[in-house]
């Protein structure tokens, strides 16, 4: 367990004292953190959940049968309401781990990876009414209708997908749900939140369809900063400056070397943005800015091992 999930609370509270008391000390331990309160709601979720064993969907909290106060399928929506009232403007958040896009019947789509705590199984289901179980107990764990996240997606265009176009849906899902995870996880050095920072606009950019020189570029920066990241905690040399410092193809194969695990060229050369497309010097079209944005999301999925044997080594004693 990482020294930051150090937090834990004896009994799930039982009225209000009690979980203003919770939630007072879960605060102020995230706060301790350096996290600010659009920060702190999520891993208040995730330690809270872990430490009264909880589980379920957080952002599908609106309409969501609550049952008794106080009760487990009413404690994690309570801790936003918490936030809410407590910081108000101060506390508006994105409740996901991220964004991907993926092409769809000619057009490109925004699709939501939800977070979730304990176990969440995923689905697919062209009714976007059944968005799943959104509390998950032990025998029965919460479910998710993986549909329901496309950005935008409405019932009529839900009922014209194929079965070969939901199974693509559902991939993407998947691919997307350890590449967001991979990305989230990373800590311990200062140019992994700078990284998580470039692609959320790399993918705000991409999404919109109007800036795809700046997706592009966002999307490579975020690259170079992953990578830069892994090899700063490795204690590896690398470029700082120059061509070669930003030169995505041969920061990859420093990662290759370093670790072990060889990253696809052709993944690296798609990812790579010269300085002419940033300046506008180089038109970028949609396809061409989603496929770095795609070989990014695989080059995430390589890097997922790597990522975690760095963290568990930096949270060791």
């Amino acid at each position: 367990m990482d020294s930051n999930d150090s937090w834990t609370w004896p009994k799930r509270p039982t009225d209000a004292t009690e979980f203003d008391q919770m939630m007072d000390s879960v605060d102020r331990h995230l706060a301790r953190r350096d996290l600010t309160p659009p920060q702190r709601s999520l891993h208040a979720i995730r330690l809270i959940s872990m430490a009264l064993n909880l589980s379920g969907i957080t952002f599908l909290g609106v309409g969501v049968v609550r049952g008794e106060p106080f009760s487990p399928s009413d404690l994690l929506p309570r801790v936003f309401d918490w936030y809410d009232e407590t910081y108000g403007e101060r506390n508006k958040i994105d409740l996901s781990l991220g964004y991907v896009v993926l092409p769809l019947r000619d057009t490109y789509w925004t699709l939501q990876i939800p977070f979730g705590c304990g176990v969440v199984e995923p689905f697919i289901d062209r009714s976007l009414a059944n968005v799943g179980r959104q509390r998950g107990t032990r025998m029965h764990p919460a479910t998710l209708n993986v549909l329901t996240c496309l950005r935008g997606i409405t019932q009529a265009y839900a009922e014209l997908l194929s079965n070969d176009e939901l199974t693509h849906v559902m991939k993407a899902y998947s691919r997307g749900y350890v590449a967001m995870r991979t990305l989230g996880e990373m800590r311990g050095h200062q140019l992994f939140d700078q990284a998580k920072g470039d692609y959320r606009h790399s993918v705000e950019a991409l999404s919109a369809g109007d800036a795809l020189s700046k997706a592009r570029w966002d999307n490579a920066q975020c690259a170079e900063k992953i990578f830069k990241g892994l090899l700063a905690q490795a204690g590896q040399e690398f470029p700082t400056s120059g061509r070669r410092g930003h030169d995505i193809a041969h920061l990859g194969r420093l990662i290759s070397t370093t670790f072990g695990s060889s990253i696809p060229n052709g993944k690296l050369c798609d990812i790579h943005c010269p300085a002419a497309i940033r300046y506008g010097e180089i038109n970028v079209d949609m396809h061409e800015a989603w496929t770095s944005h795609a070989a990014l999301i695989d080059t995430l999925l390589h890097l997922r091992t790597i990522a975690l044997t760095l963290r568990e080594n930096t949270s060791q004693p």
